[in-house]
């Protein structure tokens, strides 16, 4: 099961590299809401996910 704390950490980190999300990180309910799509991952997995993204992501995509 993903610790909350490490979960936490890295949706700061993804919340500084792509200001634009609309995450509410501030709102219990909507942090729960994320973490509850990701708990059944073990931390080395969440992690290796999180470094995929960012390794992958260029640009925030727009509908355009």
């Amino acid at each position: 099961m993903l610790n909350k704390e490490l979960f936490n950490k890295q949706i700061e980190r993804l919340l500084y590299l792509y200001p634009t999300w609309q995450i509410e990180s501030t709102n219990p309910k909507a942090v729960r809401a994320w973490y509850d799509s990701f708990k059944n991952l073990h931390d080395m997995q969440f992690t290796k996910m999180v470094d995929k993204y960012i390794d992958d992501e260029q640009s925030v995509q727009t509908v355009a």
